[in-house]
């Protein structure tokens, strides 16, 4: 197997264990476009408001998650 569809930073993982190439499969990834950061800070937004204020932020229902991304043009 030589990786070549694999980003250069990526391949080198290749010559790892198993056991470290799963672990590395598994982490978390963030991926920073514009419309990912809007829905990190409505969501941060959520978790620093009293309880009984979570039912709604920016006039999106919490319960509404289409709505939510709609909002911020997914």
């Amino acid at each position: 197997m030589t990786g070549d569809h694999l980003f250069d930073n990526v391949r080198p993982w290749l010559a790892r264990p198993v056991d470290e190439r799963i672990a590395f499969i598994r982490s978390a990834r963030w991926i920073g476009t514009p419309q990912a950061r809007a829905a990190h800070a409505m969501m941060q937004d959520l978790l620093v408001r009293s309880p009984s204020l979570r039912t709604t932020v920016g006039g999106c229902e919490f319960q509404a998650p289409q709505k939510c991304l709609r909002l911020i043009n997914v």
